[in-house]
């Protein structure tokens, strides 16, 4: 949406593949200030010390809680009642600058991944709107971070995509929601990757093998866990 609004105003746009290196024209701009949000890649010192009312960044995250890469999928995995978005100071280390702002954002009991992402996005282009005029007046104030109680949220690896069946229920949901829509996580069934794209869940005993799936239930395919059923809704077979 940025790159189609920038394209339809005339403003420059530049995509560097790595800002490492590829960053003399965005020098030559001479801009007031650098804003940035999910960017995966470490902005040279040299570019965050030219605008003249700095750098910042908006993470995903109530920091120094879960910096890093994956912040929205993690608040979910690891079952999380609230995340927010926090306005900080870049640095050379990653999510690790003074904060000026944050606001809160509840997680619902059936947010995945990608509906969490777009409440953060909303709230954090809010935050950054209410926010920008401390930032040119003089009056923001950026706190240091509490390293103490810093936690982390590292991209999510290929053995993370694989859902845990032997944990309770609601942390195998947690596990699952949370990576939807990407990369979906997934289950093995006779020896084939099975990913879920849509789950919910449903408490009950019951003496089914754990990762059992046990046919439909109240519309969903079931799979058996420890004290109940992860219901799939939407599911797809390896290769297909």
């Amino acid at each position: 949406a940025v790159k189609e609004y920038a394209l339809s105003q005339d403003i420059p746009l530049f995509q560097p593949q790595n800002i490492k290196s590829e960053y003399k024209e965005i020098m030559g701009i001479d801009a007031d200030l650098i804003v940035t949000c999910a960017y995966g890649q470490f902005v040279p010192e040299e570019l965050l010390e030219m605008p003249k009312y700095g750098a910042i960044n908006l993470h995903a995250s109530l920091l120094p809680k879960l910096r890093g890469g994956a912040p929205v999928h993690k608040a979910i995995i690891e079952g999380d009642k609230e995340s927010g978005m926090s306005i900080m100071r870049m640095v050379k280390k990653m999510d690790a600058g003074a904060v000026m702002a944050q606001c809160r954002v509840k997680i619902a009991e059936d947010d995945t991944a990608g509906s969490l992402f777009e409440k953060l996005a909303a709230a954090g282009a809010a935050l950054l709107i209410e926010q920008l005029p401390s930032i040119f007046d003089g009056s923001a104030v950026f706190h240091e971070q509490d390293e103490a109680q810093a936690t982390f949220a590292y991209t999510i690896t290929p053995q993370e995509e694989k859902i845990d069946l032997q944990r309770p229920l609601q942390e195998v949901y947690n596990q699952a929601r949370g990576l939807i829509p990407f990369p979906a996580g997934y289950v093995l069934h006779q020896g084939k990757k099975v990913k879920l794209h849509k789950v919910r869940k449903k408490a009950g005993s019951h003496h089914c093998p754990i990762g059992e799936f046990v046919g439909l239930m109240d519309g969903g395919m079931a799979i058996a866990v420890q004290d109940g059923y992860l219901l799939v809704d939407e599911i797809q077979l390896e290769g297909k």
